[in-house]
């Protein structure tokens, strides 16, 4: 398959000037794939940063019941992150119901 011709001096600046990958992508007509390919070829420096977030509010709001959709939309983080986040804090939904919900005792 043929390379497609792409404007790399315009692909370097937009992406030292902080554009993202889909900014990218819609503005030279390619794939995530091709620019990733692209970005390696020219040999720029990954982007990623780590997660800056408040633990302890990711923590309540997890606890709070909200979906990982609704995670990622609060925290602006993707859904994959909410999924690491929650493996890496060891949290459990199963305690979701044992912070939030008191159970009254059976009545004998």
């Amino acid at each position: 398959m043929k390379k497609r011709e792409i404007d790399c001096d315009k692909l370097i600046q937009m992406y030292n000037d902080g554009a993202t990958h889909k900014e990218i992508c819609d503005a030279f007509d390619i794939s995530i794939d091709t620019l990733r390919k692209r970005i390696r070829e020219l040999g720029l420096p990954r982007k990623r940063q780590p997660l800056s977030i408040n633990i302890e509010a990711f923590r309540e709001s997890y606890y709070s019941g909200l979906s990982s959709y609704r995670l990622s939309k609060e925290f602006k983080i993707c859904r994959s992150s909410v999924a690491k986040i929650v493996k890496e804090l060891k949290l459990r939904e199963y305690e979701i119901n044992r912070a939030y919900v008191q159970i009254s005792p059976i009545a004998s």
